[in-house]
């Protein structure tokens, strides 16, 4: 009896020292774009550009880069937002979120898949442009300069 309570002892010791020393993986933004590739719809820059020619008015074009990335250049009648502060202003540009349809871009893509992953999961309908403005100003598509219709600013 004192045998197996020892050996019970033991194990419930090697157990616990194992869960203790055990590697803890950190997740890099790699893995958090991968991530929420997983879960938003990313379109080319063709196709971003073929929807901003539309004009329709379900689709919204927001801008999630920083000040000074935004005033260098940015898609005309964007909106902007900075990522820092999605979740907190969203709201003021969009109000109905079953008719609208948010077309997210960055400088390259990455900020965009991300914030197009948070804006999901408030319960938005969101598309993530790959390769962001970087891509859209190769193809010599229309740039404007200076900060687009903003909502940038203080937290709520």
């Amino acid at each position: 009896m004192k045998l197996r309570k020892g050996l019970l002892a033991l194990l419930v010791l090697i157990l616990l020292i194992t869960t203790l020393t055990a590697e803890i993986k950190v997740k890099t933004a790699k893995d958090f774009i991968a991530d929420a590739k997983a879960v938003v719809k990313e379109i080319s820059v063709e196709e971003a550009f073929k929807i901003y020619k539309s004009k329709d008015s379900k689709y919204i074009f927001l801008d999630v880069r920083e000040a000074n990335e935004v005033e260098a250049g940015h898609i005309p009648n964007a909106h902007w937002i900075p990522r820092g502060l999605l979740e907190f202003k969203i709201a003021s540009l969009v109000k109905n979120t079953e008719d609208k349809i948010i077309v997210v871009y960055c400088k390259s893509g990455g900020r965009s898949i991300l914030a197009a992953k948070t804006l999901k999961e408030m319960g938005y309908n969101v598309l993530s442009v790959s390769g962001g403005f970087t891509a859209w100003k190769n193809k010599r598509y229309p740039i404007r300069r200076g900060l687009p219709g903003t909502t940038g600013g203080g937290c709520s």
